[in-house]
C-alpha cells in the first residue's frame, strides 16, 4: 500500500503549537510522524527533503486554526 498523508497531517494538527514553537512560519516536510526538514523557502523545503514526490506531507507551520486550513499534497504524478 502507498504513502497515506492522513496520519501525518492528523499528527500535524495535534502538535502544531509545539511545531510552530519549533519552527514558525517555515515550510515542514512531514513524514511518518516526524519533521524531515524545516524551510522558510516551499522549493528549498521540496528540494531538500530526499523523499520522492507524493511521499510525505508538505505544511507550512503557521500559528492557529490558519496553520491546518490549507493543506498541500505533493503530487505524485504531473501531467502536462
Amino acid at each position: 500500500m502507498g504513502y497515506n498523508s492522513k496520519k501525518d497531517y492528523e499528527w500535524f494538527k495535534s502538535n502544531q503549537a509545539t511545531l510552530f514553537r519549533e519552527h514558525p512560519n517555515k515550510y515542514l516536510v512531514i513524514r511518518d510522524q516526524k519533521v524531515v526538514c524545516a524551510y522558510t523557502d516551499m522549493e528549498e523545503a521540496v528540494s531538500k527533503s530526499g523523499l520522492p514526490l507524493g511521499e510525505y506531507v508538505l505544511q507550512l507551520c503557521l500559528e492557529g486554526p490558519e496553520a491546518y486550513t490549507i493543506q498541500i499534497h505533493s503530487p505524485g504524478r504531473v501531467a502536462l
